[in-house]
């Protein structure tokens, strides 16, 4: 008998292993045995897990299919919630949105000598 550590850790690399993998056609059957699985394991973690794939299964293939991310949006929305704490909140909204764009704008601040 396997231990739920052991199950756990196969099926977090059997769905590497599928998201990784170069095959886009038949990933929806793949992502499926795997939900199969994870739900028959038993271990509630892995189960909760199962069920949120299954519930945004088309967006993973989605993703799958065309190698998109939202990896960049949510850092930098990281990178905006921290700028909103250290500064212990703004007095309004145009004021956070001109500090957003000061520091994560991209503006070249360094003054330019031939203009």
């Amino acid at each position: 008998q396997f231990s739920n550590t052991t199950i756990a850790w196969y099926l977090k690399e059997k769905a590497r292993k599928t998201w990784k993998g170069n095959r886009v056609r038949g990933a929806r059957a793949a992502w499926q045995e795997w939900i199969r699985l994870a739900k028959a394991s038993d271990i509630r973690p892995v189960v909760t897990v199962a069920e949120q794939v299954e519930e945004k299964l088309w967006g993973i293939l989605n993703a799958m299919r065309l190698r998109v991310s939202n990896g960049l949006a949510e850092a930098l929305n990281g990178k905006i919630r921290g700028l909103r704490v250290r500064a212990k909140g703004y007095r309004s909204k145009a004021r956070f949105k001109t500090a957003i764009l000061f520091h994560f704008g991209g503006l070249e601040m360094t003054p330019n000598p031939l203009k």
